[in-house]
Protein backbone atom coordinates (compact mmCIF):
# COMPACT_ATOMS: atom_id res chain seq x y z
CA UNK A 1 0.00 0.00 0.00
CA UNK A 2 2.62 2.59 0.95
CA UNK A 3 4.70 1.97 -2.17
CA UNK A 4 1.63 2.78 -4.28
CA UNK A 5 0.48 5.75 -2.22
CA UNK A 6 3.83 7.52 -1.69
CA UNK A 7 4.20 8.87 -5.28
CA UNK A 8 0.60 10.08 -5.34
CA UNK A 9 0.93 11.81 -1.97
CA UNK A 10 4.28 13.38 -2.90
CA UNK A 11 2.85 14.63 -6.21
CA UNK A 12 -0.25 16.04 -4.54
CA UNK A 13 1.86 17.78 -1.89
CA UNK A 14 3.93 19.39 -4.65
CA UNK A 15 0.78 20.51 -6.49
CA UNK A 16 -0.61 22.11 -3.33
CA UNK A 17 2.67 23.91 -2.70
CA UNK A 18 2.58 25.20 -6.26
CA UNK A 19 -0.98 26.44 -5.69
CA UNK A 20 0.18 28.40 -2.65
CA UNK A 21 3.93 28.70 -2.12
CA UNK A 22 3.51 29.54 1.59
CA UNK A 23 2.85 25.82 2.04
CA UNK A 24 6.46 25.02 1.15
CA UNK A 25 7.37 26.13 4.67
CA UNK A 26 4.41 24.47 6.41
CA UNK A 27 4.44 20.67 6.09
CA UNK A 28 1.94 20.53 8.95
CA UNK A 29 -0.56 22.39 6.77
CA UNK A 30 0.04 20.16 3.75
CA UNK A 31 -0.52 17.10 5.94
CA UNK A 32 -3.71 18.49 7.49
CA UNK A 33 -5.13 19.54 4.11
CA UNK A 34 -4.49 16.18 2.49
CA UNK A 35 -5.90 14.25 5.45
CA UNK A 36 -8.99 16.45 5.57
CA UNK A 37 -9.54 15.89 1.85
CA UNK A 38 -9.29 12.10 2.18
CA UNK A 39 -13.02 11.41 2.38
CA UNK A 40 -13.08 7.97 0.81
CA UNK A 41 -11.94 5.03 2.90
CA UNK A 42 -12.02 1.80 0.91
CA UNK A 43 -12.31 -0.38 4.01
CA UNK A 44 -13.17 0.26 7.63
CA UNK A 45 -14.06 3.50 9.37
CA UNK A 46 -14.49 6.62 7.25
CA UNK A 47 -12.57 8.72 9.79
CA UNK A 48 -9.53 6.52 10.40
CA UNK A 49 -9.32 2.94 9.18
CA UNK A 50 -6.84 0.27 10.24
CA UNK A 51 -6.87 -0.87 6.59
CA UNK A 52 -6.22 2.37 4.71
CA UNK A 53 -5.44 5.05 7.27
CA UNK A 54 -7.05 8.45 6.75
CA UNK A 55 -8.43 7.38 3.37
CA UNK A 56 -7.88 7.99 -0.33
CA UNK A 57 -6.77 11.52 -1.15
CA UNK A 58 -9.13 13.69 -3.16
CA UNK A 59 -6.93 16.09 -5.10
CA UNK A 60 -9.78 18.38 -6.15
CA UNK A 61 -11.03 18.70 -2.58
CA UNK A 62 -7.49 19.45 -1.35
CA UNK A 63 -6.99 22.08 -4.05
CA UNK A 64 -10.31 23.74 -3.19
CA UNK A 65 -9.28 23.90 0.46
CA UNK A 66 -6.09 25.74 -0.51
CA UNK A 67 -7.98 27.98 -2.94
CA UNK A 68 -10.62 28.81 -0.32
CA UNK A 69 -8.13 29.20 2.57
CA UNK A 70 -9.85 26.43 4.55
CA UNK A 71 -6.81 25.98 6.77
CA UNK A 72 -4.71 27.81 9.30
CA UNK A 73 -1.27 27.23 10.77
CA UNK A 74 0.99 28.54 13.48
CA UNK A 75 2.93 27.64 16.59
CA UNK A 76 1.67 26.65 20.03
CA UNK A 77 3.38 27.39 23.30
CA UNK A 78 2.14 27.11 26.86
CA UNK A 79 0.52 30.55 26.69
CA UNK A 80 -1.51 29.59 23.60
CA UNK A 81 -4.04 27.69 25.69
CA UNK A 82 -5.47 30.77 27.34
CA UNK A 83 -9.22 30.45 26.66
CA UNK A 84 -10.28 28.67 29.88
CA UNK A 85 -7.25 26.41 29.44
CA UNK A 86 -7.83 25.77 25.74
CA UNK A 87 -6.87 27.13 22.33
CA UNK A 88 -9.92 27.87 20.19
CA UNK A 89 -10.37 28.52 16.49
CA UNK A 90 -13.73 29.34 14.89
CA UNK A 91 -14.81 28.13 11.44
CA UNK A 92 -17.96 28.99 9.47
CA UNK A 93 -19.74 25.86 8.26
CA UNK A 94 -22.74 24.98 6.11
CA UNK A 95 -25.44 23.17 8.07
CA UNK A 96 -26.30 19.64 6.95
CA UNK A 97 -23.01 19.06 5.09
CA UNK A 98 -20.72 16.35 6.38
CA UNK A 99 -17.61 18.03 7.74
CA UNK A 100 -14.08 16.79 8.27
CA UNK A 101 -11.63 18.74 10.46
CA UNK A 102 -8.00 17.74 10.95
CA UNK A 103 -5.42 18.99 13.45
CA UNK A 104 -1.81 18.15 12.58
CA UNK A 105 1.44 18.78 14.44
CA UNK A 106 4.99 17.38 14.44
CA UNK A 107 6.79 14.43 15.88
CA UNK A 108 10.52 14.83 16.52
CA UNK A 109 12.82 12.27 14.89
CA UNK A 110 16.53 12.31 15.57
CA UNK A 111 19.07 12.64 12.73
CA UNK A 112 19.42 8.86 12.36
CA UNK A 113 15.64 8.28 12.59
CA UNK A 114 16.20 5.77 15.39
CA UNK A 115 13.82 7.62 17.72
CA UNK A 116 10.66 9.59 17.01
CA UNK A 117 9.18 11.46 19.96
CA UNK A 118 5.82 13.17 20.40
CA UNK A 119 6.29 16.20 22.65
CA UNK A 120 2.55 16.94 22.67
CA UNK A 121 -0.73 15.10 23.00
CA UNK A 122 -3.36 17.46 21.60
CA UNK A 123 -7.10 16.71 21.45
CA UNK A 124 -9.93 18.46 19.59
CA UNK A 125 -13.62 18.88 20.32
CA UNK A 126 -16.21 20.76 18.24
CA UNK A 127 -18.83 23.13 19.68
CA UNK A 128 -21.40 25.43 18.09
CA UNK A 129 -20.64 29.16 18.33
CA UNK A 130 -17.48 31.24 18.33
CA UNK A 131 -14.67 30.69 20.86
CA UNK A 132 -16.82 28.27 22.89
CA UNK A 133 -15.08 25.97 25.37
CA UNK A 134 -18.01 23.94 26.73
CA UNK A 135 -21.51 22.80 25.87
CA UNK A 136 -22.85 20.20 23.46
CA UNK A 137 -20.01 18.44 21.64
CA UNK A 138 -20.57 17.71 17.94
CA UNK A 139 -17.50 15.50 17.68
CA UNK A 140 -14.10 14.94 19.21
CA UNK A 141 -10.82 13.12 18.62
CA UNK A 142 -8.81 12.17 21.68
CA UNK A 143 -6.04 9.80 20.57
CA UNK A 144 -2.68 9.79 22.32
CA UNK A 145 -0.19 8.02 20.06
CA UNK A 146 0.01 10.11 16.87
CA UNK A 147 0.55 13.67 15.65
CA UNK A 148 -2.93 14.34 14.28
CA UNK A 149 -6.62 14.27 15.24
CA UNK A 150 -9.56 13.85 12.83
CA UNK A 151 -13.21 14.74 13.50
CA UNK A 152 -16.16 14.05 11.20
CA UNK A 153 -19.58 15.47 12.01
CA UNK A 154 -22.65 17.04 10.44
CA UNK A 155 -23.32 20.62 11.61
CA UNK A 156 -27.01 20.97 12.55
CA UNK A 157 -27.18 24.56 11.28
CA UNK A 158 -25.19 27.00 9.17
CA UNK A 159 -22.99 29.23 11.29
CA UNK A 160 -19.88 29.42 13.41
CA UNK A 161 -18.35 26.41 15.13
CA UNK A 162 -15.42 26.28 17.51
CA UNK A 163 -12.54 23.83 17.25
CA UNK A 164 -11.40 23.54 20.86
CA UNK A 165 -7.86 22.25 21.26
CA UNK A 166 -6.76 20.77 24.57
CA UNK A 167 -3.08 20.38 25.46
CA UNK A 168 -3.54 17.10 27.32
CA UNK A 169 0.25 16.85 27.35
CA UNK A 170 2.70 19.55 26.24
CA UNK A 171 6.30 18.65 27.05
CA UNK A 172 8.18 20.93 24.66
CA UNK A 173 8.50 24.70 24.55
CA UNK A 174 6.66 25.14 21.23
CA UNK A 175 4.86 23.08 18.60
CA UNK A 176 4.08 23.87 14.95
CA UNK A 177 0.51 22.96 14.00
CA UNK A 178 -2.14 23.28 11.33
CA UNK A 179 -5.93 22.96 11.19
CA UNK A 180 -7.75 22.16 7.94
CA UNK A 181 -11.45 21.64 7.24
CA UNK A 182 -13.69 20.64 4.36
CA UNK A 183 -17.35 19.82 3.78
CA UNK A 184 -19.19 17.39 1.51
CA UNK A 185 -22.80 17.89 0.43
CA UNK A 186 -23.88 14.27 0.05
CA UNK A 187 -23.38 11.05 1.98
CA UNK A 188 -24.74 7.58 1.48
CA UNK A 189 -24.66 4.93 4.20
CA UNK A 190 -21.57 6.42 5.78
CA UNK A 191 -19.56 6.61 2.54
CA UNK A 192 -18.91 10.16 1.38
CA UNK A 193 -18.97 11.10 -2.28
CA UNK A 194 -17.51 14.49 -3.12
CA UNK A 195 -19.88 16.64 -5.16
CA UNK A 196 -18.97 20.13 -4.04
CA UNK A 197 -16.49 21.12 -1.37
CA UNK A 198 -17.19 24.48 0.20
Amino acid sequence: GTSYSAPAIAGMAAALMQANTILTGWPEAVKAIMMAASWNNIEGSSRLSECDGAGCINGLAAYRMVEGAKYTYGSFNAASFSNNGYFTYSVYLQGGDMTRIVLSWDSLANAAYTTDVLDADLDITIFQGQNVTSGVSYGSSLSYDNSYEIVEFCPPATGWYTVRINDFRFDGTSEFYSLAWTQDRFSYRGTFYEVENL
